[in-house]
């Protein structure tokens, strides 16, 4: 089971199908234990914001997608202002997905090491 270091505090900024920025900010009372954040945890947080989905997938990573399908929908992640973009694994790729045809936007991590993170 993969995990992510998060720490209380940490915030994701992501705008669904360029709609407007949606702050999601991790709490210590939202996991177990929040610098071993599991999938399904941080799932459960990420599908409170309007419009998108998160699930963990068979091999226990996080993966994002908008609620609609189609060419229309995106997920954009402000990785300047997001400080669980590292932790999640986002901040190396571009922090946008588009949806085509009939999928749904899908935002993964591009990164199979371990992700860099913060002091403190």
């Amino acid at each position: 089971m993969r995990t992510y270091a998060l720490h209380a505090g940490d915030v994701l900024f992501v705008s669904v199908d360029d709609g407007s920025w949606q702050e999601i900010e991790f709490a210590a009372k939202d996991f177990r234990d929040i610098g071993a954040a599991t999938a399904e945890e941080l799932a459960a947080v990420l599908s409170k914001a309007e419009g998108l989905t998160a699930e963990a997938d068979a091999d226990g990573q996080l993966v994002l997608r908008t609620s609609a399908a189609g060419g229309h929908t995106s997920i954009e992640v402000d990785l300047a202002r997001s400080t669980a973009a590292a932790p999640l694994g986002l901040a190396g790729g571009e922090g946008r997905a588009v949806g085509g045809g009939l999928r749904a936007a899908r935002l993964r991590s591009p990164n199979t090491e371990l992700f860099p993170l913060r002091r403190g």
